[in-house]
């Protein structure tokens, strides 16, 4: 799973020059685990939506030489979640960017969620920010 969460967000910051990346991890009892990554970068048309989890391919050969990477990121994460019975979707739109859902079916473990955190005190609260990319 973290292999899949990185792999989903260095794709995000990659592809995001200017705007945000958002990351969102569902985990409640009696569901699968569902992360979500979703960013403002410069996302892709459909022939390339259509081939994004195929090997050594990258969405746009010149903006993908430019920030790096090997075409593998994704496809990783494809043989991760069907190797965990899962599954992963990616809608993305050519200048509005692009979100990536994985899910899989893992067992709830009690011992994991039964922790309770104490509540942060007022001072330290700060208010959530969403990563964006420099």
């Amino acid at each position: 799973v973290t292999q899949v969460l990185l792999n989903l967000v260095d794709n995000a910051i990659r592809f995001t020059k200017k705007g945000a990346v958002y990351v969102t991890i569902d985990n409640r009892f009696g569901r699968a685990l569902t992360l979500t990554v979703r960013d403002t970068g410069v996302g892709m048309a459909p022939p390339e939506v259509a081939s994004a989890f195929d090997p050594f391919t990258q969405a746009d050969g010149g903006a993908t030489r430019a920030r790096g990477g090997a075409g593998m990121g994704l496809t990783i994460v494809k043989k991760l979640a069907d190797a965990m019975g899962g599954d992963v979707r990616l809608q993305s739109r050519v200048g509005a960017g692009t979100t990536v859902t994985f899910s899989a079916p893992l067992p709830f473990s009690d011992a994991a969620h039964s922790k309770v955190l104490p509540e942060p005190r007022e001072d330290q609260q700060k208010p959530a920010k969403a990563l964006s990319a420099a």
